[in-house]
C-alpha cells in the first residue's frame, strides 16, 4: 500500500506562512523495534516537503501487533543536523496523515540559525 504525506513547518508565531530550508525527517513511530525512516527531506518555497512511502518501510512486528497503518512523526534538524525537535509524543497511532503541521517557536528557530527573514 503507498502513501503519501505532506509537512509543512511553520513558525508558532505566524503559523499561516511556511518556513523554506528546514530539513525534516518523517518517521513511523514503534515501541518494540526501532522506528522505522519514512524520508528526509528540506521544505520548499512554501515550507512543505512532500513524502511517498509504502508499507514495506515501516510494517514490522510493532504494526503487525498494534495495527497495520503507520504511527507518523517528525523530526525537524538544524543545518548541522542536530535535531531540533520532534513530534514523537505526539503520533496518532493507526493513521496514516495526508498533512501534517509543525509548529516552531521562533526563539528556537532563532537559536539554531533557522528563523525566517520575513
Amino acid at each position: 500500500m503507498y502513501f503519501s504525506t505532506i509537512v509543512k513547518v511553520v513558525a508558532a508565531e505566524d503559523p499561516t506562512h511556511g518556513i523554506p530550508g528546514i530539513r525534516v525527517a518523517l518517521f513511523d513511530r514503534d515501541l518494540v523495534t526501532p522506528d522505522d525512516s519514512l524520508g528526509t527531506g528540506e521544505t520548499g518555497e512554501g515550507g512543505e516537503v512532500r513524502f511517498e512511502y509504502n508499507s514495506d518501510q515501516f510494517v514490522d512486528i510493532d504494526d503487525r501487533v498494534g495495527g497495520v497503518m503507520p504511527d507518523l512523526y517528525v523530526v525537524v534538524y538544524d543545518g548541522e543536523g542536530k535535531v531540533v525537535m520532534t513530534t514523537r509524543e505526539h503520533v496518532v497511532p493507526n493513521t496514516p496523515l495526508k498533512r501534517i503541521t509543525v509548529s516552531v517557536s521562533r526563539d528556537l528557530l532563532l537559536q539554531h540559525g533557522m528563523a525566517p527573514t520575513a
